[in-house]
């Protein structure tokens, strides 16, 4: 006859438990548990500002600004390219939720079109061929400085340019603004309670029964 050896019975404070099978109260505290680590840079919070801005339409405007700019078939011209691509170099930020926030990002700016980039500012099609651009990193948001060929441009002309240069400066700013706007609530979903679920069950993360996480 062979014996087998076994426990009757595991102690509470040996058994570890998953998520769901944690109570209601306890789960309330793993939540917090993990989300107050993750502030400590634990469970890959360390990761987020990057992975964050990993994504190629990070400077695209929305998809209702688009529309509204160009009309509803714009991804045709664009043929499956953002407008405003992301070559992600040089992409330094602090998010909206900072006192000192600001965003960094002229080197990774990369514009796929520059007419429809233009438009976008607000540019009539006319002046197109006579401005140039570049991206400055300077002041809260990365700006834009715009150069124009006055080459046969009668004094009119070249003033209704600036009047449209000092508009589209205003409009880049209000665009950054927004993408810096994009990236602080990116960031701040990651903390809120069904990101740190998934982010507990995707790591399969053991608790005790009081929601403590185990090592």
């Amino acid at each position: 006859m062979i014996i087998k050896k076994f426990s009757l019975f595991e102690s509470e404070e040996e058994r570890s438990y998953s998520y769901s099978e944690l109570s209601a109260s306890a789960k309330k505290d793993a939540i917090d548990n993990i989300r107050e680590k993750m502030w400590g840079g634990e469970y890959g919070a360390d990761d987020i500002p990057e992975w964050v801005v990993d994504d190629d339409y990070l400077f695209e405007p929305t998809h209702d600004e688009m529309v509204k700019v160009f009309g509803p078939d714009y991804n045709d011209d664009l043929k499956g390219n953002p407008m405003i691509g992301n070559t992600r170099e040089n992409i330094y930020y602090n998010s909206k939720d900072d006192r000192s926030y600001y965003l960094h990002c002229k080197k990774a700016i990369d514009v796929n079109d520059k007419e429809m980039f233009l438009g976008f500012l607000g540019f009539t099609p006319y002046y197109w061929d006579r401005i140039n651009y570049y991206f400055v990193d300077q002041g809260t948001y990365t700006a834009i400085e715009f150069e124009i060929d006055e080459d046969e441009l009668d004094e009119f002309s070249v003033k209704d340019i600036e009047k449209e240069i000092e508009k589209a400066e205003e409009k880049f700013e209000s665009h950054m603004s927004s993408v810096l706007d994009r990236i602080t609530s990116s960031i701040n979903y990651e903390y809120e309670d069904s990101a740190i679920i998934d982010r507990i069950e995707s790591n399969d993360i053991l608790f005790d029964k009081e929601g403590n996480p185990l090592e």
